[in-house]
């Protein structure tokens, strides 16, 4: 949300955001080191704490000013949600500003569907590069009938599916990539039978 400015903190609001990034278990590494202990000193802390800053399929993890200069340009994060304390276990980086694209994120469900089928491919990954980098109608001209072959093998699917899966994996929505691969190995293996509960996703 380009027109969004940052919060105004109460000094108590505030200090619940000091005092969790103070227990954040990646900002005491940082102080334990010579190299970054003067970025990160509790007096620049509190002048500035870092925060979950959560959109609406991102979450960044630094100032909320920070977290909007990299939202610009950026259309699949979605709208500014809120602002929550850092957790204890929030992963940061000493002079980076890291970010985790929720399951919602459209990109993240390219990625996954485009490393899943790399690791599914072995050594004939560059069938994934090769989608990525060519029009349809060149895709399917470059490929010979091993490749046709190796696709519909490994993946059960068609040349023309397996192109527009490569660059269009968020089609099949949130957890997509699971569902995909849970069809792939009930056609392939039989079906499989689960007894465990139902289980959550995060990121």
């Amino acid at each position: 949300m380009e027109n969004a400015e940052q919060p105004g903190l109460s000094s108590s609001f505030r200090h619940q955001f000091v005092e969790a990034a103070n227990k954040n278990e990646s900002i005491l590494e940082f102080r334990a080191d010579s190299r970054w202990a003067p970025i990160w000193k509790e007096e620049n802390i509190v002048q500035n704490p870092p925060m979950r800053v959560e959109f609406e399929h991102t979450v960044v993890f630094g100032t909320f000013g920070e977290a909007l200069s990299m939202r610009r340009g950026k259309s699949g994060w979605g709208q500014f949600v809120k602002v929550e304390p850092l957790r204890p276990d929030d992963v940061l980086h000493p002079t980076r500003i890291v970010y985790q694209l929720k399951a919602t994120n459209k990109m993240r469900q390219r990625w996954e569907f485009r490393d899943t089928f790399r690791n599914v491919l072995g050594k004939d990954r560059r069938l994934v590069t090769l989608a990525m980098q060519l029009k349809k109608s060149e895709f399917l001209e470059r490929l010979t009938r091993e490749d046709v072959r190796i696709i519909q093998r490994k993946l059960d699917l068609k040349p023309g599916a397996f192109w527009r899966v490569v660059r269009k994996g968020d089609e099949y929505g949130v957890d997509g990539i699971h569902a995909f691969m849970q069809r792939l190995e009930e056609r392939t293996k039989g079906y499989r039978l689960s007894f465990n509960s139902p289980g959550t996703h995060s990121l």
